[in-house]
């Protein structure tokens, strides 16, 4: 192995080129501080809960705030506190890993790509409008899973896995391309 591979984020079991595209859009200029399973991964990248979770914060507090919306194989250890909150911006969360809740509770958003995500705390996305497009493909949710009162203008939901109670209710609304297929 060169001097230059072992300085990059190992980001996950991907194809050569779809880590060289996660490593230039998510990674960028982190430096790589984790060592797991032999592999060598960046702070957002790292599959361990045991990271330093206030300097994990602060980096994706700065990018969202800088309209940054790429993070495709992030492993969050933190709790994804959307809430109340409106994105113009599309927020790619391909390949995921939440270790904690996500809320978008009454959160208006465009654009969210949720492929192939894997969700361990709960997964509350109640009385929010996905007002153009969100998708939930290959995605799996651990533990409880709460659509409740939502949106949904052009969705998929194609082979999501529900290992716990999920919840849509009569107030959910599909409307124009909506795919549902769940296991």
């Amino acid at each position: 192995m060169s001097n230059e591979n072992r300085h990059l984020c190992h980001v996950g079991n991907y194809a050569d080129i779809v880590k060289e595209h996660i490593r230039q859009d998510v990674c960028q200029n982190l430096s790589i501080e984790y060592k797991v399973d032999n592999n060598d991964y960046c702070l957002l990248h790292a599959p361990t809960l045991d990271k330093d979770k206030v300097e994990f914060d602060r980096v994706f507090s700065e990018r969202i705030k800088g309209n940054h919306s790429h993070f495709e194989a992030v492993v969050f250890p933190i709790e994804l506190d959307f809430n109340h909150s409106n994105f113009t911006l599309p927020l790619n969360f391909l390949y995921a890993t939440f270790l904690s809740n996500v809320g978008f509770y009454k959160t208006t958003i465009k654009y969210v790509y949720f492929d192939y995500a894997r969700f361990y705390g709960l997964a509350q996305f109640h009385r929010s409008s996905f007002s153009e497009v969100a998708t939930f493909t290959g995605a799996t949710f651990h533990r409880e899973a709460w659509f409740t009162g939502s949106y949904f203008k052009t969705t998929r939901f194609d082979h999501v896995t529900f290992n716990g109670p999920t919840q849509f209710n009569s107030w959910v609304k599909f409307f124009d391309k909506s795919r549902l297929q769940f296991y």
